[in-house]
């Protein structure tokens, strides 16, 4: 067993279980990992290349390397060695790896996958989507949709979506014409909302606001902003071509990285982009990956020393004045391999970001920083580098792919690992099904008694005395009276009907204490899905 490294014993303390049995079944308000997916013994091994969360993290959807399989669907809920919900098979002519994308909507992920046309040379980009909700036990998913490019190319491909699912951007770069394709696709059916093409160099970078009223696309030595219909708003030169490319939850504001710069434009009032922060690299460095949180007041960037190609600074900034509110930086060591970020994630208050690297194989390849606090809050020894990093709207939910070895080292096995930092104080600790139950867990120390809402999503509403909103609609409210142990802790174990008419059925729950000071309310919602 590896030990997470952290600064003081007063912040979150991580051990990973790299070998070994299945997991045991954890204290759900513990950090800790949750699950590990890898290859099944005795099968092709592969790598995990990218990953996503989808239906409010009930799903873990990832792009794989090697085996047998294109792409894996696992439960975000779950504990122990895992095995998918569902898989897509890798075609004899898939010659690229896929990548993917996800929302919040529980029955849509989407993948950009290439098979080869003539040769390996050439190959066909097409956009598939699958329905996570229609998975179960390991079964071969089908598409709901798919919509192919139109074009035969060999170069990069991205695919992104708005925060809901409900709009796919799917981006390719056509080298024997030098032109990138944008696609812009309704996630429900995959009709084409919109068509742009630039003549470029290269393809480096798509992002797509929260809102879905902005795509960005960098584009070798440009940067274009479109709208919801793939027309361009706005064109920005670039002075060196970046990766690092990030747009608030509205589009207002985009984050870009520059050679020694990361800059930011803003839409002031719909009268067009306009410039806003610059903020000067340190020496030799340039923003490798960068997440700018929904108000675009926050951004998590993650900055690569490209002289000596170990340095990494991990900082998260205000927009407005550039102050750093949280940072960590691990410099390279004599002899060590090469150390590159590879992901940034921030919550939408900003308040805290995840970032991943390669690694050096002494200094962690997943940190947590969070604003205000004195150094990571919580770090993470992987096997081998960190390829991608997934976060959940909470923030205290993590989905990591990675290699079994350092990036630049052979290997072609590798996993993914759900970890969860046990701060919550509501938890889904099993996956519901069919015929089975829906098991949560609250946690409020000092509790006196508690109770489970459940009911349909409202407006946020406060009421006098009350510590925290309730987040459902009244005239919707189930109330389910709970027994509060000496923790302050309570369970819900709630049957699930067999009738196929219940799958699919996303459950929201909401968790309520009595307290000596009043009623106190869980901060967020739990919404798992009934599945297979």
């Amino acid at each position: 067993m590896r030990r997470s490294r952290t600064q003081s014993a007063a912040r979150l303390v991580l051990a990973l279980a790299l070998a070994g049995p299945a997991l045991a079944l954890q204290d759900p308000f513990s950090p800790g990992e949750r699950w590990e997916a890898s290859a099944a013994a005795g099968k092709t091994p592969w790598t995990p290349e990218d990953v996503a969360l989808a239906g409010d993290a009930a799903f873990v959807w990832i792009g794989l390397r090697g085996g047998d399989h294109a792409l894996e669907l696992y439960d975000g809920v779950a504990s122990g060695n895992q095995m998918p919900r569902g898989v897509v098979t890798r075609q004899a002519d898939e010659t690229t790896v896929p990548v993917v994308a996800a929302g919040s909507r529980g029955d849509r992920v989407f993948a950009l996958r290439q098979s080869a046309s003539v040769s390996v040379f050439r190959r066909i980009p097409v956009v598939f989507a699958y329905d996570p909700l229609q998975a179960g036990h390991g079964e071969e998913l089908a598409p709901a949709w798919l919509h192919d490019m139109g074009l035969q190319i060999n170069g990069a491909t991205r695919i992104a979506s708005n925060r809901s699912g409900d709009l796919v951007a799917a981006a390719v770069w056509d080298d024997s014409r030098a032109v990138t394709r944008v696609d812009l696709l309704s996630g429900d059916d995959g009709a084409l909302l919109g068509r742009a093409e630039f003549p470029s160099i290269g393809l480096s970078a798509l992002d797509v606001s929260a809102d879905g009223s902005r795509v960005a696309v960098a584009c070798g030595l440009e940067l274009h902003v479109l709208d919801a219909r793939a027309r361009v708003v706005h064109t920005e030169p670039l002075g060196s071509s970046t990766s690092a490319v990030s747009l608030s939850a509205d589009g207002s504001t985009l984050a870009f990285g520059q050679l020694g710069a990361l800059r930011t434009i803003s839409d002031l009032f719909g009268f067009g982009y306009g410039p806003g922060l610059t903020l000067p690299a340190i020496g030799a460095e340039l923003p490798a990956r960068i997440d700018v949180s929904a108000d675009g007041t926050m951004i998590a960037a993650a900055w690569w020393n490209y002289s000596t190609g170990g340095n990494v600074r991990f900082e998260i900034f205000d927009t407005i004045f550039g102050f750093s509110l949280g940072s960590a930086h691990f410099p390279g060591h004599p002899g060590a391999p090469q150390n590159l970020p590879t992901s940034v994630r921030i919550t939408e208050n900003g308040f805290r970001a995840v970032m991943t690297t390669w690694g050096n194989g002494q200094d962690p390849e997943l940190v947590v920083l969070d604003a205000g606090g004195f150094g990571p809050t919580l770090t993470i020894d992987l096997p081998g580098s960190a390829r991608a990093v997934a976060m959940d709207a909470t923030g205290t939910r993590f989905a990591v792919a990675h290699k079994d070895v350092h990036a630049q080292s052979f290997g072609a096995s590798g996993a993914v690992r759900l970890v969860d930092s046990g701060e919550r104080s509501l938890q889904t600790t099993s996956t519901p099904r069919l015929g089975g139950k829906l098991s949560m867990a609250a946690r409020f120390p000092g509790a006196t008694g508690g109770f489970f809402l459940m009911g349909t999503p409202g407006a946020p509403l406060a009421f006098p005395g009350v510590a925290g909103q309730l987040l459902l609609d009244r005239r919707s409210l189930r109330v389910i009276a709970a027994a509060v142990d000496g923790t302050g802790r309570m369970d819900l174990d709630l049957p699930i009907g067999a009738d196929a008419s219940l799958l699919g059925l996303q459950m929201n729950v909401q968790g309520a204490f009595r307290t000596s000071q009043g009623l106190a309310l869980t901060e967020h919602l739990e919404r798992p899905y009934v599945l297979r």
